[in-house]
């Protein structure tokens, strides 16, 4: 999770998750990545993939998977 702290407000947003889900019976994940509106094309979902991929590669996992949804 990458989070931020308004500097007017001083309230906490969430601007983007990665999470990994690792399949129980087999050796492999699905990826899932989610990144705030405001915070589109700025690398932070490049940024949460690669940290991901290399939380799999750890955890000597043999397939990756994700599906990439565009936006409406």
């Amino acid at each position: 999770m990458v989070d931020d702290k308004d500097k007017v407000t001083g309230q906490h947003r969430i601007l983007g998750v990665g999470r990994l889900i690792k399949l129980r019976a087999e050796n492999e994940a699905e990826i899932a990545i989610l990144v705030s509106d405001q915070c589109q094309n700025q690398g932070l979902g490049i940024e949460l993939l690669r940290r991901v991929v290399q939380i799999a590669r750890d955890e000597r996992l043999g397939r990756v998977s994700a599906e990439m949804l565009g936006t409406i």
